[in-house]
């Protein structure tokens, strides 16, 4: 798969999370630009969108400055009254 042809893979597989197995998505993390494109596609806010890397922050996602998302889900996933 090329990069350009990863960004619309991954939108396909978040609708298809969204309207075939009814998930209420809550955090999308990644570390890619085609990550960033993807949620954005899907519709998951930037605000819901966190990002590690050298693109952390980038195109108004979230970021996450230590690298662990582990961390992160606990405080933040775990927190939302939405997540089943």
């Amino acid at each position: 798969m090329s990069l350009e042809d990863a960004a619309p893979y991954k939108t396909a597989w978040l609708q298809r999370m969204v309207t075939t197995f009814g998930w209420n998505i809550v955090a999308a993390y990644g570390n890619a630009d085609t990550d960033i494109t993807a949620y954005d596609a899907a519709g998951i806010p930037k605000s819901q969108t966190f990002i590690v890397g050298p693109l952390a922050g980038s195109m108004g996602t979230m970021p996450i400055d230590n690298m662990d998302f582990s961390d992160h889900i606990t405080t933040y996933v775990d927190a939302q009254p939405d997540n089943h």
